[in-house]
């Protein structure tokens, strides 16, 4: 366990992000957040203490906290840890001003950042407020009751952007931005692994000549993916890396429906086209029967956004949901990133026959091979390739 996680850290912690000099922490009970592998560039723990305030004496004899270590797993040395920077820069300046105008939560809430010893981040635990990570893609309700929060923070964002558009312009590092070099060369590795793979089956030949064309131009659409321009229709801040992993579910279990969600894990949080993260909601969040209903989903997305829009008193020109198609369209190659590069992830566990996700073996080449290889995948990419191809 990490030794600097003491009285010391806590104190500052709480004091800092309660403004309130005088809280003394009691005990402290520190475990490990996440399984190894779990999470790629963060260290997890979660915390239970206690605390009193030495001025009125008021004692709270039970919080939980989270505590993320980003980029613990690399140099201590980072002077310029970009994921850690994003991560601060949402929690302290864009979420705000989004809880502001849509009157609710959208994130936790964050106490305290530090870039000493580590970089680190803490954060009030809300599992003790009844949210969960569910760790399987949803159905269709479930779906659209993202969607419509999704919506919100898009057209929250996409008002922002109008009006601070120098605020916006740092988060400009994505998952697939050419200034996130490692995740750019994932993508084109496992899109070379892919094609090297389906060259050998039955009826794939038609599949291997587009995506050798797809392949030529990757680093052509990837640069205008973030490409802003004055006539953009539909650029808002992404959260950047949507799946079910990043939102916490809350249930009435009375009624066993979805009542809330809160979003978590801002480090790669991206200024860009809507695109991005719609495409991460139908293939990363839904399941892909539900998949078929993305008429649906995005009209249900559309109308959160244009009355989150019309409720902050809007009053330029709202995109349109033939709009909203086009953007998809204009940025459909992201299908094909999510279905080869991104979805075999949820096959990891299929190959190495374990019960739980290892995030830390997605990036083995070989593991990858093997995920290309199985029948479940071929099952799940043929009709994607056919659909989008038109062949």
């Amino acid at each position: 366990m990490v030794k600097w996680l003491d009285q010391e850290f806590f104190e500052l912690a709480l004091r800092t992000g309660y403004g309130d000099p005088n809280i003394e922490v009691g005990q402290i009970s520190l475990r490990t957040g996440t399984h190894d592998g779990d999470n790629y560039i963060s260290s997890v723990y979660r915390s239970i203490l206690s605390y009193r305030n030495r001025k009125t004496n008021v004692v709270r004899p039970h919080l939980e906290m989270i505590v993320k270590l980003i980029a613990a797993k690399m140099s201590t040395s980072l002077s310029d840890c970009v994921p850690f920077q994003t991560e601060v820069a949402m929690y302290q300046e864009i979420i705000p001003q989004i809880e502001n105008l849509l009157h609710e939560s959208v994130a936790p809430r964050l106490l305290y950042a530090t870039k000493k010893p580590y970089h680190a981040l803490v954060y009030e635990d809300a599992y003790q407020n009844g949210y969960r990570v569910v760790n399987i893609r949803h159905d269709l309700e479930n779906t659209l009751f993202i969607a419509d929060k999704l919506g919100k923070w898009h057209a929250a964002t996409y008002h922002l952007g109008k009006r601070q558009p120098n605020n916006m312009q740092h988060f400009d590092r994505g998952l697939f931005s050419h200034k996130n070099a490692e995740g750019v060369k994932f993508i084109q590795n496992t899109l070379d692994i892919f094609i090297n793979v389906a060259i050998y089956w039955s009826g794939f030949d038609k599949y291997v000549q587009k995506m050798n064309s797809f392949r030529s131009k990757f680093e052509q659409n990837m640069k205008k993916l973030y490409e802003i321009e004055r006539n953009d229709k539909f650029t808002v801040l992404n959260h950047g890396d949507l799946n079910y992993h990043n939102i916490l579910l809350k249930y009435d279990e009375t009624h066993n429906r979805l009542v809330d969600l809160l979003f978590i894990d801002f480090q790669l949080s991206v200024f860009g086209t809507a695109a991005i993260d719609l495409y991460c909601l139908l293939f990363l969040i839904t399941t892909d029967e539900v998949r078929d209903f993305r008429s649906q989903i995005l009209r249900h997305y559309h109308s959160s956004f244009v009355k989150a829009l019309q409720s902050f008193g809007y009053s330029d020109n709202i995109p349109t949901f033939d709009d909203l198609n086009d953007e998809m369209e204009k940025f459909n190659f992201l299908e094909i990133v999510m279905a080869v590069c991104i979805m075999p992830f949820f096959y990891v566990g299929i190959v190495n026959k374990k019960e739980k996700d290892d995030k830390a073996a997605r990036f083995d080449p070989d593991l990858r091979k093997k995920i290309f290889h199985l029948e479940e995948y071929k099952n799940f990419i043929e009709p994607v390739l056919a659909e989008h191809f038109n062949c």
